[in-house]
């Protein structure tokens, strides 16, 4: 998005990136900097979403973009298979997974995150390396639903979110989610 004050994307369809995850699906530049970008999705979007830009990419575009700010929402009742970056605030009614199934990787969602009862949040569980997929959340986290894991499959095991976990506070000092 580059221009208007207010922006909305509809999915539903699929919009991924040649690089998958690693890559970036949506991306506000400059002209977006005082404005909103809301995302619909009730399809399927792979990669990172941008609501401002960091100035260290060897891209000229987002280079250009480096002061944008615009605020970014994303309604999630589809599927969204995150990369490193969600820029702005995430609502999930459907599936989010942290990386894709079979990958390991960090999330960081700069704004809340709120999981309804319907909603799922996939990781993936590498037990032979020791690791897992995580989410960080630098705003609130509100969460119900389920969390999915498992050995490069995140929809292996399915288990409701704890009770210290669902509806909570992330705490100030902490704000990865560990599922």
């Amino acid at each position: 998005f580059d221009g208007g004050s207010s922006n909305e994307l509809k999915v539903s369809g699929t919009v991924t990136t040649v690089d998958g995850t690693d890559g970036t699906a949506v991306m506000a530049t400059s002209g977006t900097a005082s404005g909103t970008v809301t995302i619909a999705n009730k399809g399927t979007i792979t990669g990172s979403i941008h609501g401002q830009t960091n100035s260290d990419s060897s891209s000229a575009l987002m280079a250009s973009a480096a002061s944008s700010s615009a605020t970014v929402t994303m309604d999630n009742s589809g599927t969204y298979h995150a990369g490193a970056v969600m820029q702005g605030t995430l609502h999930n009614s459907g599936i989010v997974n942290v990386g894709i199934p079979g990958e390991v990787r960090l999330t960081n969602v700069s704004g809340d995150f709120v999981q309804t009862g319907t909603g799922q949040l996939g990781v993936t569980i590498d037990s032979v390396n020791q690791a897992a997929s995580h989410i960080k959340i630098d705003g609130t986290a509100s969460l119900d639903g389920e969390s999915r894991g498992g050995a490069g499959d995140p929809g292996a095991g399915r288990t409701s979110l704890p009770a210290e976990v669902r509806d909570e506070t992330a705490n100030p000092s902490d704000r990865t989610v560990d599922v």
